[in-house]
């Protein structure tokens, strides 16, 4: 979207029909979904003397709520600021303030209760069947709406909608007609259990094909280093790992890569084919819809990695065969998710994986900066060049990220230094050997792999205290809130009394030490080995 004019600021950009802006007391509204200047909504910036104020730095700070009945990914609302005739900054062309989503990536939402059903009889409800079983797309997954909760595709013939009680309790079901029954062997990931070594496989050399967006080199993302720690073992073991790119990277042709080939979307036209031949499918985020649809219709086991609590990626993976959750936290939401779906859409195994960090390969002397990887602003890309306009006695790194809008520091800051991002395997050297303290002031973090890979080299963490954060930094964590700058200042100040850092850095190594023993790999590699064995069962 274009940017508008500068007396220009809010545009709705839903139908007018279920969407209005309200702005102040006087309550302006409009339902107009061209750009619109919101009346009153101005600043006089001029300081001392009635001149205006050359060299300072205005932040201007405003607040929305979405209220809908559907929150699932709709933009609700568009802004933007202006000084004068400039548009703020960081400057874009994505005026996306207000969104109605099932997770706050961009600001919250409140989703409108549902009116309770009246009570029909039997004939009622029969009449009605066809409009309640009306299906509408969901990010390539057919829903249908009812009573607590939504039933997916394929509907099973056997589930008759009978009755609805006062209490909306769920459809009684009829006996399903005989079928092959499902067999699964089961992972225990409570008890205590001794990693099996990596390259001594347990059964015959599986073929695993997985899809995803971007992976290593090039795409060097948290998730997708998460799934490259995973793979290579399973690599190491014999099996036959392949991993292909559902977007063009910079890489045109397939290569290899610690045991994994990876073929580039420009190469990749006959995925389905080649999937079809699998005896595993495996995917994440956006690419969970066609593996998983492939899944189904050629029978094979189906395994989903759930990287965030958002409620597209639990509904994308209801009904897999494995779904790996990075974290506890993940885990006990992605529970409180599934407690309303029926039995047999539900993930038939699931286990904590926490993002694999091989310590050896990150471990280094460390050095005298403050350092942040990834400057968007969900990262904290701007409080990071706050704190280093307050602090001059700290030098600092900043590391451009795989995605999002990289925030700049202010040209006149001498104690700042941007670089280009790096590969995992480079981390140590161009990174962590220049890093004394590693901050992470993120909106969102399901778990943190960057603090892991700093606590290796003993580096100390200070960060906001998303629970994904609060889970991976455990008793070495140092956390302040992201909208407290002075709390940043202190502790960064803190760390420069050597005693204190050296307390720190003590913690960073002790949990780096207790991460790393933890059997997540080996788990992984057995739950896969034993879909292979169920789905043999299934078959005889």
């Amino acid at each position: 979207m274009s940017t508008p004019a500068s007396n220009r600021s809010l545009r709705i950009s839903k139908p007018a029909d279920v969407t209005y802006a309200v702005w102040d007391t006087t309550r302006f509204e409009t339902r107009g979904t061209s750009w619109v200047a919101v009346p009153g909504a101005e600043i006089d910036l001029k300081l001392g003397q009635g001149r205006p104020s050359l060299g300072a730095l205005f932040v201007a700070t405003f607040s929305a709520e979405a209220i809908c009945e559907a929150p699932d990914d709709n933009g609700v609302l568009k802004a933007t600021v202006f000084f004068g005739d400039t548009q703020a900054a960081p400057v874009s062309d994505n005026h996306r303030f207000v969104t109605a989503r099932g997770h706050g990536e961009w600001s919250s939402h409140t989703p409108r209760a549902p009116e309770r059903p009246r009570r029909r009889n039997r004939r009622a409800l029969d009449g009605r069947r066809g409009r309640r079983e009306r299906s509408r797309r969901h990010h390539g997954t057919h829903l249908h709406r009812r009573h607590r909760g939504v039933v997916l595709e394929p509907r099973p013939r056997h589930f008759v909608p009978r009755r609805l009680n006062g209490g909306g309790r769920r459809p009684h079901r009829v006996p399903a007609p005989p079928h092959p029954r499902r067999e699964y062997s089961y992972v225990n990931t409570v008890a205590p259990h001794r990693p099996r070594p990596a390259a001594t496989p347990t059964t015959g050399a599986m073929t695993i094909v997985a899809r995803v967006y971007g992976y290593p080199p090039t795409h060097n993302a948290g998730s997708e280093w998460m799934l490259h720690s995973m793979l290579r073992p399973l690599a190491e073991r014999g099996h036959r790992v392949t991993v292909w790119l559902s977007h063009p990277g910079e890489i045109e042709r397939s290569y290899e890569i610690d045991g994994v080939r990876v073929v580039p979307y420009q190469e990749g036209l006959d995925f389905t084919a080649h999937a079809g031949r699998a005896d595993l499918l495996l995917s994440h985020f956006e690419n969970v819809p066609i593996v998983a649809g492939l899944a189904r219709d050629r029978r094979i086991p189906l395994a989903v990695i759930c990287h965030d609590d958002f409620s597209t990626s639990f509904h994308n993976a209801a009904g897999a065969d494995l779904v790996v959750y990075n974290s506890e936290w993940i885990r006990r939401e992605g529970e409180i998710f599934y407690a309303h779906y029926p039995q047999e859409f539900l993930p038939r195994h699931s286990i904590v994986v926490r993002p694999p960090v091989l310590a050896e390969e990150y471990r280094t002397e460390p050095g005298d900066r403050a350092t942040l990887v990834n400057l968007n602003p969900d990262k904290g890309g701007d409080l990071f060049w706050q704190i280093a306009a307050w602090t001059p006695e700290w030098d600092f790194l900043g590391v451009r990220g795989a995605y999002g809008q990289q925030i700049m520091p202010p040209p006149r800051l001498p104690n700042c230094e941007v670089v280009s991002g790096v590969p995992g395997q480079r981390m140590r050297e161009h990174v962590y050997g220049r890093a004394r303290v590693m901050l992470m002031p993120s909106l969102y973090e399901s778990w943190g792999r960057v603090a892991v890979e700093a606590f290796a080299s003993g580096i100390p963490v200070i960060a906001h205290p998303t629970p994904g954060l609060v889970e991976s930094l455990g008793e070495a964590g140092i956390f302040a809130y992201r909208d407290d700058l002075n709390a940043w200042i202190h502790a960064l100040m803190s760390l420069k009394d050597p005693a204190t850092w050296q307390r720190a850095s003590r913690r960073a190594r002790a949990r780096s030490d207790e991460l790393s023993a933890v059997p997540d790999l080996a788990i992984w590699c057995d739950a896969v080995e034993s879909l292979r064995r169920a789905n043999r069962m299934r078959c005889l």
